[in-house]
């Protein structure tokens, strides 16, 4: 389906009547529009429209760009706790450990590991690749 399909019609009526007649909406199509420019703006794929079933889906998709690290980035390496050194020294050795083989190296609670992993994540140090089982640590930055 593409966006001229979905602006071609409203697919209720009688409802975009009322809705136009109740201001609450401008012109139809007008608001695929404001869709896909925002999305343009932000740099992420166009949305991906569908019908199924009498419904309209509208799919949004991630910039592919998301988890790209680059360089350029400053190193945080100084700005981590000394328990969040010890687990990316640890993924460094083994890229498979487990969080409690993590738990039990640190000497720390389950959830103070799992607090570390996910500011680590968010940081942009590390990230996880697969599943729980079969997955794997990647670390992005190293000690300077």
């Amino acid at each position: 389906m593409t966006i001229e399909d979905i602006r071609k019609y409203p697919y209720n009526p009688l409802i975009a009547d009322v809705l136009y007649k109740t201001s609450y909406l401008e012109s139809w199509g007008s608001g695929v529009k404001r869709i896909v420019e925002a999305c343009r703006k932000q740099n992420v794929p166009d949305p991906e429209w569908s019908l199924r079933g009498g419904f309209i889906t509208v799919t949004f998709r991630r910039s592919p760009q998301t988890n790209i690290i680059t360089d350029d980035r400053k190193d945080d390496r100084k700005e981590l706790t000394d328990r969040q050194r010890v687990i990316v020294d640890l993924m460094k050795e083994n890229d498979r450990i487990t969080i409690s083989e993590m738990t039990e190296k640190t000497k720390s609670s389950d959830k103070s590991v799992r607090r570390d992993l996910i500011i680590l994540q968010q940081i942009g140090y590390i990230t996880r690749e697969g599943g729980r089982k079969q997955g794997r640590w990647v670390v992005f930055k190293s000690e300077k």
